[in-house]
């Protein structure tokens, strides 16, 4: 029978999911804000024609100041010898890669840009297929939007957005929902709340949007996410209980002393 203690405690406590609630508002509107400044950017980039490696270092630059008040990594520990040529090496990969996905984004769109991030190589090149109603969709409109690009030669939201939600509040907000949520990146629940920003992305800056053709592309790219991420658990469970069971082997058989 409960205790009467028990039963206020729990009144008092309000339920797991609705203290995570603001939580996922808060992740949402982050990957929202996110997805935005991308939009941003690619808007910036058919107006001006601006150079991809220009743009991305005028916002990096900045950002990575903010992150060194931040992060403050002076205060912890140095990296050590063995450390130092694999960071130089990961952040020459990094770069290569930002610089790779602009060139992408400005000649295929911010759709495919960000389902190529869940995707990769090959399924980004399926929802290219399976999502546009034409194989050169970006060239949309170009003649309507050549008279705003002589009204519009700098976007301060394109650098701010990107800046400021593009780095810095989407790392926090990502890092709070692995922790305090348990969402990955390479997840389904990630990949939906994404797909709904973009759909809604996609019909304010009226792109040559498909939402069928882009529902099955989600679907597909969904399934194989949590295909892939089942496949990881089911082996973190078995090396747990492998290791669970070792254990249980080595420790010592107690046994309870005979009677004198």
């Amino acid at each position: 029978m409960m205790s009467p203690n028990r039963v206020s405690e729990d009144r008092g406590n309000p339920p797991h999911h609705f203290r995570q609630t603001p939580l996922q508002i808060i992740h949402i509107v982050a990957n929202f804000m996110r997805i935005w400044s991308i939009y941003s950017m690619y808007r910036y980039f058919v107006q001006t024609g601006a150079s991809v490696v220009l743009f991305l270092f005028a916002c990096l630059a900045p950002a990575s100041i903010l992150f060194l008040i931040l992060q403050k990594p002076w205060k912890g520990r140095p990296l050590s010898n063995t450390q130092v040529v694999p960071s130089i090496i990961n952040g020459g990969i990094t770069a290569l890669y930002l610089v790779l996905w602009g060139k992408g984004l400005k000649s295929c769109g911010p759709a495919r840009a960000i389902l190529a991030e869940y995707s990769g190589a090959v399924l980004g090149v399926l929802s290219a297929v399976l999502y546009g109603r034409r194989a050169h969709l970006w060239k949309k409109g170009s003649s309507s939007e050549s008279d705003n690009s002589k009204k519009l030669p700098f976007s301060a939201w394109a650098f701010f957005s990107t800046i400021l939600f593009g780095n810095i509040v989407i790392f926090y907000a990502d890092s709070i929902a692995e922790e305090r949520l348990h969402m990955v990146f390479s997840s389904p629940r990630h990949l939906a709340a994404a797909g709904a920003c973009i759909i809604i992305m996609e019909n304010v800056y009226k792109m040559d949007f498909s939402l069928a053709g882009f529902t099955i592309c989600c679907l597909i790219l969904g399934f194989g996410i949590y295909e892939a991420t089942s496949l990881e658990r089911n082996r973190k469970d078995s090396i747990r209980n492998s290791d669970s069971s070792i254990r249980e082997f080595d420790d010592p058989i107690q046994m309870s002393a005979l009677p004198t």
